[in-house]
């Protein structure tokens, strides 16, 4: 079975059509033909008296031994853009949480922050497309119609985007063109603990409250980003020998428009959301570069942690209130390897000469 023409169309999803209505005008990329290139993106946040990833046991900030600098992994930034972009769409009404094979007008997210079975979750995303026997311990997928993967790589914008491990036939392995690493602190972090009282009593005792303990950082800026490979569009990227998804390929699937939306979502994650336990959280600068070529040459976030990291280690976070120089001087130093380089900032933290004022791509 080939999937170099999409055969099955009154079974695909309008997706460029659905993000195209959150995104009316590209700005993150150059435009359409922007995913036949290497897109490299970095972005600079800030957290101040807050806990931006909290670790188990004891949710303190999560530390790299040995250098005092805390990161951020990349699915907890990667879910505030999740959460951003999914309140943006529900809002204008072009989410669905369980569109169940029917649904042509509207997208999805495999990953949609409940509880659920992975192979239900298939099930709720393609309904009939796909047979599931209901074991008394196991829940497996039968069988599987022709247009059920298509269909799920049409509506799942994440999954198509990042990756997944989707339960059918056998677990089937996708690698999304879009590849985020963790966040880290350009500089050593002091972290502080810090007591309180419960809002509610134990009960144990009339009006005793219970005490709890939390741990933030007094500020920290942290450095992230990721990377939009080409390559992974025109090779059929599952781990799988079924036949219902072998010779699929990304590029069939796959917009200019996923791109722009979720790079600016991850910024809007920054900039929109305020949550109690990493609360203080902000966007500083956000880096684009864009190249020819399959596959990435440059490693710009990676670059970005390293320069500024060299700039800023022997600073004590109090001492880091305007790093526009540094900014300037890390991109410039980058140019000179990628010419095609873009940088917003937001204005109300930093303002940078030629910087795009980054208001104007957050997702509304």
């Amino acid at each position: 079975m080939m999937w170099e023409v999409f055969t099955v169309s009154e079974r695909r999803v309008s997706t460029e059509e659905v993000l195209s209505k959150v995104v009316s005008e590209f700005k993150v990329i150059k435009g359409k033909e922007s995913i036949n290139r290497v897109i490299e993106f970095a972005v600079l946040f800030d957290a101040s008296n807050s806990n931006p990833n909290g670790s188990f046991p004891e949710n303190m900030p999560r530390e790299i031994p040995g250098t005092g600098q805390i990161y951020v992994t990349q699915e907890s930034y990667k879910k505030r853009g999740k959460d951003a972009l999914r309140n943006v769409l529900e809002d204008k009404g072009l989410y669905e949480e369980q569109p169940r094979g029917e649904i042509f007008d509207k997208v999805t997210m495999w990953v949609s922050g409940r509880a659920v079975d992975p192979t239900i979750r298939f099930e709720e995303i393609v309904g009939t497309g796909v047979s599931v026997k209901k074991g008394k311990n196991k829940v497996k997928v039968d069988k599987m119609e022709e247009w059920a993967m298509p269909y799920f790589l049409s509506s799942a914008i994440d999954a198509i985007s990042f990756g997944a491990v989707v339960p059918v036939m056998g677990n089937i392995n996708l690698t999304g063109p879009i590849q985020v690493i963790d966040a880290v602190s350009v500089h050593p972090v002091e972290i502080i603990p810090e007591g309180g009282t419960a809002a509610f009593t134990t009960g144990e005792e009339k009006g005793q409250r219970s005490t709890r303990q939390e741990y933030k950082v007094g500020y920290a800026l942290l450095s992230g980003g990721g990377v939009f490979l080409p390559g992974y569009l025109n090779d059929s990227v599952f781990s799988s020998e079924s036949e219902s998804v072998r010779g699929i390929k990304i590029r069939n699937f796959f917009t200019a428009h996923h791109l722009e939306v979720w790079i600016r979502a991850i910024w809007t994650g920054f900039a929109t959301q305020y949550m109690t336990t990493s609360k203080n959280i902000r966007p500083v600068a956000l880096i684009v570069a864009e190249y020819d070529g399959w596959y990435i040459k440059h490693f710009l976030a990676r670059k970005m942690q390293e320069i500024l990291w060299s700039m800023l280690k022997d600073r004590k976070p109090a001492g880091i209130t305007d790093i526009s120089d540094e900014i300037i001087g890390t991109v410039e130093r980058i140019k000179s390897d990628i010419p095609d380089v873009r940088i917003w900032t937001m204005k109300s933290v930093i303002d940078i000469p030629g910087a795009d004022d980054g208001e104007e791509i957050i997702l509304r």
